[in-house]
């Protein structure tokens, strides 16, 4: 799995816990589809055990970098 977003949204794990902020599902998918439920949460706990590589505005950087880099 790939993660997409923005560096700014990384969470250090200095700031944990964090509260998850749901917000409008209409701001991420505003078409309305059978059997699919949009949710839109400004902090989504992602877990690094399942991505692969990460991406951010500076590039695809690989997850053992990202760790050292961010966490």
């Amino acid at each position: 799995m790939y993660i997409a977003g923005e560096s700014d949204k990384v969470l250090l794990k200095r700031t944990y816990p964090v509260r998850f902020l749901p917000d409008e599902p209409k701001e991420l998918f505003s078409d309305k589809v059978t059997n699919l439920q949009v949710d839109n949460f400004y902090f989504e706990e992602s877990p690094l055990s399942f991505a692969d590589k990460i991406v951010l505005e500076d590039g695809i950087i690989e997850l053992k970098e990202f760790i050292d880099r961010y966490l």
